[in-house]
């Protein structure tokens, strides 16, 4: 019979896990821009963001987020990210 466990072994499921994660990274990132900044976030960060699958870049994004003095600042950020990060 195939468990749980084996299912969590499955490379569809470590895929999917993973896409969850960075979808969850991308919301979180949004959201904390959005409480800084206002709700209007420009559509240009948002697809951005939407390009970028690496964990550890958006957990650098996210503190970025959290930490930048204004948007201008975090849309620079950004926009310095190397194109293989995103």
């Amino acid at each position: 019979m195939f468990t749980l466990d084996d299912l969590k072994q499955t490379r569809y499921f470590q895929d999917v896990q993973q896409e969850a994660k960075v979808e969850n990274a991308r919301k979180y990132i949004l959201e904390v821009l959005k409480a800084r900044f206002a709700n209007d976030i420009p559509s240009k960060i948002v697809e951005k963001l939407n390009q970028i699958e690496d964990l550890s870049c958006l957990d650098e994004i996210h503190r970025k987020a959290a930490t930048a003095k204004s948007l201008a600042e975090f849309r620079s950020f950004v926009k310095q990210l190397p194109d293989n990060r995103a």
